[in-house]
């Protein structure tokens, strides 16, 4: 029984640690390196309101083929893109909600959609960088 509760440990304790490297490695990578979902993910949980993400709907290959098309390959790309256009995107969140708010009490109180309307959230990562990339290639063509 010693040895099994032994085992446990060194598992428990190394779980924050890896966390920890993972955001430190995030923070001191190279802008040239290229996206992958993973990265994109770790990109939007350090750039984006937390309250945003629901991981159950989260399509990070998906965002990533659509990233590429436009032109926005590495993590210096993604992260431009972001800081460009968040505060634009946000604004845009508060107005949609505080318009179109009425229309969620139809749903049931146990709802995902209603649960994110009370925390003021509208977009998922996904989507508010999706809003990002597209205010920032309509920025560039109008110029």
């Amino acid at each position: 029984m010693k040895r099994r509760a032994f085992l446990a440990l060194p598992a428990i304790a190394l779980a924050p640690t890896k966390l920890l490297a993972n955001t430190k490695l995030l923070a001191n990578m190279e802008d040239s390196v290229r996206l992958t979902p993973e990265l994109i993910e770790q990109i939007g949980d350090e750039m984006l309101p937390a309250d945003n993400k629901y991981p159950p709907s989260e399509n990070y290959p998906a965002l990533l083929e659509d990233l590429q098309e436009t032109g926005i390959n590495t993590v210096g790309d993604l992260k431009q893109v972001i800081t460009n256009q968040l505060p634009t995107v946000l604004k845009q969140e508060r107005e949609k909600i505080r318009r179109h708010g009425i229309f969620y009490g139809l749903a049931t109180p146990k709802s995902v959609t209603v649960q994110r309307w009370r925390k003021k959230v509208f977009y998922l990562h996904v989507g508010l960088i999706r809003q990002c990339y597209a205010l920032n290639y309509c920025t560039c063509v109008k110029k």
